[in-house]
C-alpha cells in the first residue's frame, strides 16, 4: 500500500452511492524501461499511474455485499475499455476490510469513454492533444499515413503519436509534454502551420523538412524553450519570417528551398545564440546587411538567391567562429574583401557565379584551414596570389 507520504499528486475524496466515502491516492510512477533518443532531445519514458483505494474498514455484511456487486460492474465496464494512457499497466490494488483483494488494469478517469483532461497526466499533455488533433483536421495530405498514429492519449508513446516526442520542461518534475516535434520527410501537406507550432508552448525543437506546408513560420513569440527551427523545403511565402527574430535562444534556423522574397534583416545576424543560419534556395533580394560579420554562427549558406552588392567587410569579425560560408548564385559584385584571408577558421568558402570583380585579395594566402575555395564564374583578373597556391600543397601552407 502506498500512504500519503509517497503522494505526488495528493488525494481525493469520492462519495459512493451509499454515503461512504473512500480516499483515492495516485502516486506517479515513472517506467524503467529504456527509450530510444532522438538527436539533442532526451525522451522521457510515458509514466504510470496506481491507484490506491482504501474503503473503510467496519462495513455490514450487506454493505459488504453491495460493494462486491458493484465492483462487479465497475470491473466488467473496465475490461472493455482501452485507455491508452501509459505504455504498460500495473493493477489496482484494492483492498476491503476483512483482506479481499482484486487486481484490474486501468487508465487515468476515462471509464465514460470521452478524451477529456482526466484522460492525461497533466494539462501540459492534454493542451497539445487538443492542438495535435486540431492540426490533424487540417492536414491535406498524408502519404506515409502518420496521422493515423496520433489518436488515442499516448502522445508520450513508442508507437503512438509518431512525430511527437516528450520530455519534462525545466524547472517542473515528473511533468513531461511534447517537447520535440520532428516531421522531416513526411511530405505532410497543410495550407499552414499557424495554431500549432505556435500553440505548442514547451516546445524545444521543431524540425519539418521536405514537407508540403504552406504560409509562413507562425508568432513563436511565446515559445520560452525554442532552440532548433528547421522549415526547410516547403512553400513558405512572404517576406523574411519577422518572428524568428525574437528567438534570442534559438541555435538553428533554417528556411532554406522555401519561397521567401525580400530584403533579410539586419537582426538575424545578431542573434547572439545561433551556430546553423541556412537561408539558401529562396528568392531573397537586396544587399547584405552589414552586421553579417556579427553573426556567431559557424555555418552560413545565402546561396542560390538574388543578393546584390558588395560581401560586407565586416565579415572579419567572425574570424574565430566561422567555419563554412556560401555566397554562391547571387548577384555580388565589387572587389573580394581582404577580410575574408582573415577568416582563419574557415574550412568552407564559396562565392562562385558572381559577378564579383578585381584581383584575389594577397590575404587569401592566409587561409590555411581551407578545404574548399571557390570563386569561379565571376569576373576577377589579375594573378593568383602565391600564397594561395602553397595552401594545396602538403608542407607548404605554413
Amino acid at each position: 500500500m502506498f500512504n500519503g507520504a509517497d503522494r505526488r499528486f495528493g488525494g481525493s475524496i469520492i462519495e459512493n452511492k451509499w454515503g461512504e466515502d473512500f480516499r483515492a491516492t495516485v502516486l506517479l510512477i515513472s517506467q524503467s524501461e529504456s527509450v530510444a533518443q532522438p538527436p539533442l532531445l532526451s525522451m522521457q519514458p510515458a509514466a504510470q499511474l496506481i491507484t490506491v483505494y482504501h474503503f473503510p474498514t467496519t462495513l455490514m455484511a450487506s454493505r459488504l455485499l453491495r460493494l462486491l456487486l458493484l465492483l462487479a460492474t465497475l470491473l466488467n465496464f473496465s475490461f472493455g475499455r482501452d485507455f491508452n494512457v501509459t505504455r504498460s499497466r500495473k493493477a489496482i490494488e484494492i483492498g476491503i476490510g476483512i483482506g479481499i483483494g482484486i487486481g484490474i488494469g486501468t487508465g487515468s478517469g476515462c471509464s465514460n469513454g470521452d478524451i477529456t483532461r482526466e484522460c492525461f497526466q497533466n494539462n501540459r499533455l492534454y493542451n497539445a492533444y487538443l492542438v495535435i488533433q486540431r492540426f490533424k483536421s487540417t492536414i491535406t495530405c498524408d502519404p506515409q499515413g502518420i496521422t493515423d498514429t496520433w489518436t488515442g492519449t499516448d502522445i508520450c508513446g513508442k508507437t503512438s503519436y509518431v512525430g511527437f516526442y516528450c520530455t519534462t520542461p525545466p524547472g517542473l518534475v515528473n511533468t513531461p509534454t511534447v517537447a520535440s516535434v520532428d516531421f522531416n520527410g513526411y511530405r505532410l501537406a497543410a495550407p499552414t502551420v499557424r495554431g500549432f507550432v505556435d500553440q505548442l508552448t514547451d516546445l524545444a525543437l521543431f524540425h519539418a523538412n521536405s514537407n508540403n506546408f504552406s504560409g509562413t513560420v507562425p508568432n513563436i513569440r511565446g515559445l520560452q524553450y525554442i532552440y532548433e527551427l528547421d522549415f526547410s523545403n516547403n512553400k513558405l511565402t512572404g517576406n523574411f519570417p519577422a518572428d524568428v527574430l525574437s528567438l534570442n535562444n534559438a541555435t538553428f534556423l533554417d528556411i532554406r528551398f522555401n519561397g521567401y522574397v525580400g530584403p533579410v534583416p539586419a537582426q538575424v545576424f545578431k542573434l547572439s545564440m545561433l551556430q546553423v543560419l541556412f537561408l539558401n534556395n529562396n528568392n531573397f533580394t537586396g544587399q547584405l546587411p552589414a552586421e553579417l560579420g556579427f553573426t556567431p554562427a559557424q555555418y552560413l549558406t545565402l546561396a542560390n538567391n538574388k543578393f546584390t552588392g558588395p560581401i560586407p567587410s565586416s565579415i572579419v569579425h567572425a574570424a574565430n567562429t566561422l567555419l563554412e560560408v556560401l555566397f554562391l548564385n547571387n548577384q555580388l559584385s565589387g572587389c573580394l574583401p581582404f577580410e575574408i584571408g582573415l577568416l582563419k577558421k574557415a574550412t568552407v568558402f564559396d562565392a562562385g557565379t558572381n559577378l564579383l570583380t578585381g584581383p584575389i585579395p594577397l590575404s587569401f594566402g592566409c587561409l590555411k584551414k581551407i578545404e574548399q575555395l571557390n570563386l569561379a564564374d565571376n569576373k576577377l583578373y589579375g594573378e593568383v596570389p602565391d600564397g594561395l597556391c602553397r595552401l594545396g600543397i602538403p608542407g607548404l601552407a605554413t
